[in-house]
């Protein structure tokens, strides 16, 4: 990692056992590897406004019961142009309803609620873009070889053959 590298401010939100190296970890349970203590459903988190230049959100959101007051918190904290980096369940795998801790799903189109050009955003003044959408193929062998022929379009029409999807936001202010 580089100075300038080192020099960013970078949050791992919910971020368990597996703190992305280089962040600054909140987790509501103190035996993780959080620096941060808090519970993520309480706000405001403890961090200033516009401090984040970078937010990673492994496997978290869909623990959290109010996607909308999470992402007005994110935005609150991360300064114009953060990178926002979303790993969560795709909404037809096992393992989205598999998890009794699981309180939401997403598809393509969940932050497109909290985009400038959705008819539907009116829940929320936080305003992101949406630089990237990926969808990642179920880790069974034979749907990763099926992967090499096929495109993703053809996976989404069959349940638990799309594991996760990955977002990459930026913060509008």
């Amino acid at each position: 990692m580089n100075s300038k590298e080192a020099e960013k401010k970078r949050l791992d939100l919910g971020c368990g056992m597996l703190k992305k190296e280089g962040t600054i970890g909140i987790d509501f349970n103190p035996d993780t590897q959080a620096d941060v203590v808090h519970d993520l459903t309480r706000f405001p988190y403890p961090f200033e406004d516009n401090y984040f230049e970078e937010i990673y959100c492994r496997h978290i959101l869909e623990h959290l019961p109010d996607l909308v007051k999470v992402m007005e918190e994110l935005h609150r904290i991360a300064k114009p142009g953060c990178k926002i980096f979303i790993e969560a369940p795709y909404w037809s795998s096992y393992r989205a309803f598999k998890d009794p801790t699981h309180v939401r799903f997403f598809t393509e189109d969940t932050f497109d609620y909290f985009t400038a050009s959705s008819a539907m955003n009116f829940y929320s003044t936080a305003r992101f873009n949406i630089l990237s959408k990926k969808l990642e193929l179920s880790s069974k062998k034979s749907v990763r070889i099926l992967g090499l022929f096929l495109p993703i379009t053809f996976f989404k029409l069959f349940n638990n053959l799309i594991s996760n999807i990955y977002f990459e936001l930026e913060v509008i202010k």
